[in-house]
């Protein structure tokens, strides 16, 4: 039996795009002694740390920075969403949340 319309697929339930983990650059510097941070650079994380860390210490950073930055990214994911279900007006150019009073 031929046809012109494709074959059926079975529909499949939409999933959650898998994550996808952050390019991680790293930059050591000769200036920094004891501080490590990090943050968001376009779609890449960057780790700043001290030239004088060992590479077992600087993995050991650089995993707990990344998991610090996109936990940060999450909290501030969330408070958008949340704030979606309140009512907004705009006032004097200002937006304003009008929050439940408890």
């Amino acid at each position: 039996m031929t046809s012109d319309s494709p074959a059926a697929e079975p529909q499949v339930p939409a999933q959650e795009p898998a994550q996808v983990p952050a390019q991680v650059e790293v930059r050591r510097s000769t200036r920094r002694r004891r501080t490590v941070s990090a943050y968001r650079e376009g779609d890449r994380i960057v780790v700043l740390i001290p030239a004088s860390l060992s590479r077992r210490q600087e993995a050991e950073w650089v995993e707990t920075m990344v998991a610090r930055v996109e936990k940060a990214e999450a909290r501030r994911l969330t408070r958008v969403r949340r704030l979606r279900y309140y009512p907004v007006r705009v006032v004097d150019g200002r937006i304003e949340v009008a929050l439940p009073r408890f």
